[in-house]
């Protein structure tokens, strides 16, 4: 069974449980090697859909006959066929190298900034000198991917010119940049991210944070904890909190003396951190903390006095924070007094590392660990025997309900794009066609809801010639404009359901694929799934 769905931006469709299942393109089914010189000369002269193809074709093929057009194809109109462009030289590699190095100096500064992302991708050191000196090219989008490329590498020379980003009129390039530097754990971008924690968008401060937390620079505590003092973001908080976790030992008396601090959400923040301090000093505090006049700051302080003994007494290293927050035995400790306003309160309570699963079932459950068991009345109704769960992804910061009985599975690193998918009742692990999947892809550069879908749509006519648009709405999604699209492929054996939504340079997309015969009595639980599906 194929996906049927196609990430919308370099028409990455897959979904990994056991397996990696791909959508062929037209030409990859039937491509032989003597096909080459037709679908470059398709690349030049096809419509969109045939040019995306054959790209996608002769990444396949592995010929090297196909790269000088291939780098040529990155100065197509079309995004999705420049994208398809840069993903087949990707998959060439090696042969491709030199080639794109000698494109870093192209007239055109498209096929300057894909060149120089390309090679950051493949990983050939030879590229390292090229790509030093195009960050000091004319073009500021070259000037970036270069540094980022280079970062890449590990190699500090990234450092300054990333620095330099940083100062950037452009919040994405800032926030790339923070995320590169990040990376490459140069000691001098330390205080220019620290800068960064005051950006005037929040997600330029989410990496700031998110870098120095890799970087694990002394220098960030007070800054982090100020930033979780003084920044309503809550995005911006957890992300701080995290990073006061990644420091570790050194963050470890800062965070002690937080705990008295006069803000609720910095004490609640520092007891949770001083969970994972692995420091029996931090026990005392933690304990006199119990006695906080804020109801949310005791139980923090509750669950993480008895993580953190646990921890002390076994000598283990307190490294994993979903352990954290699914320990079993911390339930029968927790004060059972009821979560009030759980509903309202529920995205500042609920504190997980990454990823977190929610029992729904009851709202008399008590709060384990930082997540709240509660009771969901849109989901489910009182004949319905089953429990809804919730996931809750904080590396891409969304969360969405599932029934019990539709199987979840995290994605590893992956060339899809996969974040997480759910087996409809029934389906194998090993061949699904029956399940729901969320997908992401990072864009180079800002692109509107409406200009990703119409990139989707031109990549999926590609894809399924046969395709039969049944719905194709505006909706929105956590108040952002959204599209979805409901339609049937491969002789209507197949209908999906998708709907697609960017955030801060990144489109997500969440797919429902089901066989036609099941799919009218699997679209109930689907739409509830699709439907609770929100960004925090």
């Amino acid at each position: 069974m194929k996906l049927s769905g196609g990430m919308l931006i370099r028409a990455k469709s897959a979904l990994i449980f056991a397996v990696l299942i791909l959508i062929c393109m037209p030409f990859l089914a039937q491509a032989q090697a003597d096909d080459v010189d037709l679908l470059i000369e398709t690349l030049n002269t096809g419509n969109i859909s045939a040019r995306v193809a054959a790209a996608a074709a002769l990444g396949e093929m592995n010929d090297t006959r196909a790269i000088d057009p291939l780098i040529r194809a990155l100065e197509d109109k079309e995004f999705d066929v420049e994208y398809q462009a840069a993903k087949a030289l990707e998959k060439i590699r090696e042969p491709a190298v030199e080639p794109l190095i000698r494109a870093l100096k192209d007239n055109n500064s498209n096929v300057r900034w894909e060149a120089a992302d390309i090679l950051g991708a493949i990983g050939n050191s030879s590229a390292a000198d090229p790509l030093f000196e195009a960050t000091k090219d004319k073009d500021s989008i070259v000037q970036k991917v270069s540094a980022q490329a280079l970062a890449k590498f590990g190699d500090i020379r990234a450092t300054e010119p990333l620095i330099e980003l940083l100062k950037s009129d452009s919040a994405w390039d800032r926030a790339d940049a923070a995320d590169a530097l990040g990376e490459l754990n140069d000691s001098r971008a330390v205080e220019p991210l620290i800068s960064a924690l005051d950006d005037e968008k929040g997600f330029v401060q989410e990496s700031a944070a998110e870098a120095l937390g890799k970087i694990r620079d002394a220098r960030a505590v007070e800054p982090l904890i100020q930033a979780i003092k003084y920044n309503s973001d809550y995005a911006v908080q957890e992300k701080s909190r995290d990073a006061l976790i990644e420091i570790g030992e050194p963050a470890t008396d800062a965070l002690i003396v937080a705990l008295n601090d006069s803000d609720k959400w910095v004490r609640y923040h520092a007891a949770y951190c001083l969970a994972y301090a692995n420091d029996a000093k931090a026990i005392g505090p933690l304990e006199y903390a119990l006695s906080d006049e804020d109801k949310d700051v005791r139980e923090m302080a509750q669950n993480s006095v008895l993580r953190l003994e646990e921890a002390v007494e076994s000598k283990e290293e307190l490294v994993d924070h979903s352990e954290y927050n699914t320990t079993e035995n911390l339930a029968a400790n927790v004060d059972d007094t009821t979560i009030e306003n759980e509903t309202e309160n529920v995205k500042m309570k609920t504190h997980e590392n990454e990823t977190s699963y929610e029992n729904e079932t009851s709202s008399e459950n008590e709060t384990l660990a930082g997540n709240e068991t509660r009771g969901d009345e849109e989901l489910g109704n009182e004949s319905d025997p089953r429990e809804y769960w919730s996931y809750e992804n904080h590396e891409f910061g969304f969360t969405l309900r599932f029934p019990d009985d539709w199987k979840d599975q995290d994605a590893d690193s992956n060339s899809a794009g996969m974040i997480v998918g759910f087996l409809a009742p029934g389906e194998d692990v090993d061949g699904p066609n029956c399940f729901v999947v969320v997908q992401y892809e990072d864009l180079p550069k800002p692109y509107s809801v409406d200009q990703y879908a119409k990139a989707s749509l031109q990549s999926l006519k590609g894809d399924h010639p046969d395709i039969n648009i049944i719905e194709d709405r505006e909706v929105t999604i956590s108040n952002l404009p959204a599209r979805e699209l409901v339609y049937k492929v491969d002789q209507d054996e197949y209908q999906v359901l998708q709907r697609i939504v960017v955030k801060d340079q990144r489109a997500f997309v969440i797919t429902f694929n089901s066989l036609s015969e099941k799919y009218p009595q699997l679209e109930g639980d689907a739409r509830e799934m699709i439907d609770s599906f929100a960004f925090f």
